[in-house]
């Protein structure tokens, strides 16, 4: 009886004493305490304890995954490098082109309705632009968003240093309310962000946002 006493006493200690290593797997319910733990023991910062914990809970990870915090920690800071990766490819193409939606009005064919745009481009470089790919989100006064999309634009090159009117960007219109406003609004009472997201030279070279 005693020689099991000490048994499960030393079982005890060695419970209590055992810590959490990067190759233990993930667990929601004792991220907290884990993460904490791998901190005090100087294995991570306390940002990069947050970056493991923010990149597991925006990926659904949970404890029937069997992911260490290893691999946890290799992909968040893969994803947090791409992401700075892309923060400053979007500053490179800011410059690079800028575009506006510069006329709205409504269109149809034998298969649908349209909200139609004239979109200005302008080519800030000394290379010729062949395409372009571009983010816009359209917001009524008030900042709600009635519509966003990414569109693809080709066969109307943008010369160097120049700037082009192309015709035709469409959006589908489907009696929605978000698409009823924007079909009812003036494009000027309009919020529009941009982001040009891709751009293909004349010469064969591209600068594109990272997927």
């Amino acid at each position: 009886m005693k020689k099991l006493f000490i048994m499960m006493l030393a079982g005890l200690l060695f419970a209590c004493s055992s810590k959490v290593s990067l190759n233990n797997c993930y667990n929601e319910k004792t991220v907290d305490n884990d993460l904490a733990s791998l901190v005090k023991q100087g294995l991570v910062t306390d940002e990069e304890a947050s970056l493991i914990k923010d990149y597991a809970s925006s990926y659904g990870y949970s404890i029937y995954d069997s992911v260490t915090y290893e691999s946890l920690f290799t992909s968040a800071k893969a994803e947090k490098d791409k992401e700075n990766r892309n923060k400053e490819i979007q500053k490179e193409l800011d410059k690079a082109m800028s575009i506006c939606f510069v006329k709205k009005y409504f269109t149809s064919d034998w298969q649908d309705q349209y909200i139609t745009f004239d979109l200005k481009a302008t080519n800030n470089t000394d290379k010729k632009i062949n395409g372009f790919q571009f983010y816009v989100d359209i917001k009524d006064g008030a900042g709600n968003t009635l519509e966003e999309g990414s569109w693809n634009v080709a066969g109307s090159p943008v010369k160097a240093k120049a700037s082009t009117v192309i015709n035709r960007i469409v959006i589908t219109y489907d009696h929605s309310d978000a698409l009823a406003k924007l079909k009812a609004a003036e494009l000027d009472k309009l919020q529009i962000e941009y982001h040009v997201s891709s751009i293909i030279y004349d010469d064969g070279t591209s600068l594109e946002i990272e997927e």
